[in-house]
Parts: structure tokens; sequence; C-alpha cells
């Protein structure tokens, strides 16, 4: 209570700030921002080698600010020749009134990047095979056609723009519905092996994505499919639950962060393990137990949260 007196007291007799200084604080804003979103993003590619000199990384671009974002940080790291990769984008368009990307057409050309623009009748066809979940189901045919895009244009990268918010959701659902310990993945690798999924923002809290599109004022496409709202999101009432325990606790993200560390790197953290016991008498006690993990947390027939496009993320229902 005597914050919060001492906070409006301070409000009210507070100088207005002129133009000029209004200006200049949110020059910093931005700046700091930027720079935060930059360094997470690079260090989550650093982490788990998502990135290497030569890779041809597509990145699957909706129009939201995450992928949006995830677009100019990746040009910034291309810029910087920290490392030396192709960058591409691609868009899947379902042929939706409620949902029309084709404004990025114009937007990606200006970038002076290659651009790969997918319209199909996603929804009309759903409404023929009446899937249980629409969602779940136009997910999957997006990731399928992002993949067989990268395929066809060369590239060996799919960067996709889920972030800390979305894998700590992913995780719960896991929890509630499945009984497993278990969330998207930093690095995917699809069994062909040609080709692998990434998620770069693994690291990055999703108000920092707004804020920086915000602050860049990025052209955000606005996706309102109405299969989307026709029946309840339990990735929202996720998202509620934990946006009311970060009330209790402000220090949730950095926590699960940590808890979801080893599940992100999936099979990488059961090598690394092993590279660190194979000094100890222990070492095949723990691998088995390791594995036996592993095998239980791994996706079976059930829903699977990981299969999700970004921004449109149903998970089990």
């Amino acid at each position: 209570r005597k914050k919060a007196v001492e906070a409006r007291h301070k409000e009210q007799h507070a100088v207005p700030l002129t133009d000029k200084a209004k200006a200049k604080l949110r020059a910093h804003k931005k700046k700091k921002v930027s720079r935060n979103l930059y360094n997470l993003t690079v260090k989550a590619i650093e982490e788990f080698g998502m990135i290497q000199d030569g890779d041809k990384v597509l990145l699957g671009l909706s129009g939201g600010k995450d992928s949006l974002s995830l677009l100019h940080i990746l040009m910034d790291l291309q810029k910087s020749k920290r490392i030396k990769f192709e960058l591409g984008a691609t868009t899947v368009d379902p042929q939706t009134t409620d949902y029309d990307p084709s404004p990025l057409i114009g937007y990606v050309k200006g970038l002076g990047i290659p651009y790969f623009y997918q319209s199909q009748g996603l929804i009309a066809l759903a409404e023929e095979k009446s899937p249980t979940s629409i969602c779940a189901w136009c997910s999957r045919m997006k990731r399928g056609i992002l993949c067989q895009t990268a395929r066809e244009a060369g590239y060996n990268r799919l960067a996709l723009g889920q972030h800390l918010d979305d894998l700590a959701e992913s995780f719960l659902m896991y929890a509630f519905h499945n009984g497993k310990l278990d969330t998207m993945k930093a690095v995917s690798y699809l069994s062909e092996g040609d080709l692998s999924i990434i998620r770069p923002l693994v690291f990055v809290r999703e108000w920092i994505t707004a804020k920086y599109a915000n602050y860049h004022k990025l052209p955000i496409i606005s996706e309102n499919c109405p299969a989307c709202f026709a029946e309840p999101k339990e990735r929202r009432r996720v998202k509620s639950l934990l946006a009311s325990q970060e009330l209790l606790f402000p220090n949730l993200f950095n926590s699960l962060r940590a808890t979801l560390l080893p599940i992100m790197h999936g099979q990488m953290a059961v090598k690394k393990i092993s590279n660190a016991l194979s000094q100890t008498n222990a070492k095949e006690h723990w691998l088995s137990q390791l594995q036996r993990v592993h095998d239980t947390s791994a996706p079976s027939g059930g829903s699977d949260p990981s299969q999700q496009d970004d921004e449109d993320e149903e998970g089990p229902q």
C-alpha cells in the first residue's frame, strides 16, 4: 500500500516530458528490446547448434508478431556474418476470408530475400474431410506444405516462431492430458534426414516479440479463422493459468525454462549426459534410466502439441 501511494504521488508530481524527451525514451526502449531479443535468439541458436555455416534456412512466416520478429532477427544475424547462412521465407495461405497474408508478398519482396507464397484451399478441404479438430488438422497440413517447400527449394533448416511461452504451455498440456513430460523441441530432425525444424525463440518470452513488433511497426497480419474460435481452446486456458501463477511467482518462467531445457534438447540431452558419465561405473545404470524416461515421454498416438504452427496451436483437447 505504501509503494502504491508513493507511486501515485510521484505520478501526480511528475514533470511532463517534452516530445523530444519522449522520442529519446522510446528510442532507448526500442534499442533495449531489440538487443534483448537478438541476444536471447542467438543464445538459443548457439546452445542447440541450430544454424551452422553453409546452412540454408527457410522461415515459416505466418505474419504474426513472432514470425515477423524472428524474420528480422535472423536478417540481423545474417548481416553480422557471425554465422554464414542463406535465409528465405515462406507463407501458407489456407484461403479463408478471415486470414489474408497476401500483403506479406510486397513486404518481404522489399526486404530482398527469397519468398515462397503457397496458396492452398485448406479450409475447404477441411470441410470435406471433417476432422475431429480443424485447427490440429490444418496445422499438420501447413507443416507438411512448409516442409515440402523447403525441400523443393533446397533448404535444410525450417525455422518456426514458437517461443518460451508456447513451450511452457505445451509442457503443461502434455502433463495434464497425455501423462508425459514433454514439449516442443528446440531442434527436430525429420526421419528422412534431409531437413530439420528449428525454433530459435525458445528462450524468448512472448511479451518481448510483442514489444519488438510494436516498436518496429511490423505489418502484423491478424489471423481470425472462424474454425479456431468455434470450440474451446485449451492452450488459452493454460496460458491464463500460467499468467495467474506468474503474478504470484514473478520468476516462474525462468524456473520453467530451466526445467524445460533438458526436454528441449531431446536425445541430445541423453548424449551429453552419456559423455559426462563415461568415466563412472554408474554410466549404464543412468543411461538405462534416461532411455526409459525418453521412451515414456516420446509422442505416441495421442495428441501432440509439438505439431502446432506458430500462433494457431491447439494441442490436446
